[in-house]
């Protein structure tokens, strides 16, 4: 029941399968062989002149999703709701998740969006964070904690924090 409702909602990837073989070669190198992956990487970035211990540059996380969104080969559609999440600022995204996380029961769908998932689980690891230093532990260890005080703490984090 719940795929269906995040179907619905444009938050669940769906990957669709390619027939495309160099496609698919890349994705098994990327997921089943990381050291031959990693191995050939190497090898392109010295072919390609660059120093193979420089800085690996930065990856676009978010142009990557929307380009596979536009090719097909992911479907989350950008509804309004996801537009604008997207814009929303930092205060009124952090209050957002800390609804989200007070609510087991009424989950905001819009954050399981593919463009959303990693400033949501920064938002979150930030929570986190914040609530085992109040409550005087490490967050490591706020999984412990009595599952009602970190809810409580997290929904007046979420509020206090700026």
């Amino acid at each position: 029941m719940r795929v269906a409702e995040l179907s619905a909602a444009g938050a669940l990837p769906d990957r669709r399968p390619t027939r495309d073989t160099q496609t698919q070669a890349r994705g098994w190198l990327g997921k089943y062989f990381i050291e031959e992956r990693s191995a050939l990487v190497s090898e392109l970035t010295q072919a390609d002149g660059h120093s193979r211990d420089g800085v690996a540059p930065r990856i676009d996380f978010r142009g990557r999703i929307e380009r596979a969104i536009v090719r097909g080969q992911l479907t989350a559609s950008v509804n309004e709701t996801v537009r604008e999440t997207l814009s929303l600022d930092d205060t009124r995204f952090r209050a957002r998740v800390a609804r989200d996380a007070a609510r087991h029961h009424e989950r905001d769908d819009a954050l399981c969006h593919p463009l959303l998932l990693n400033r949501w689980t920064r938002e979150l690891n930030g929570m986190r964070t914040h609530v085992a230093e109040r409550i005087g532990t490490s967050p490591k260890r706020i999984a412990r904690v009595d599952a009602a005080r970190v809810r409580d703490l997290a929904a007046s984090a979420g509020s206090r924090r700026s």
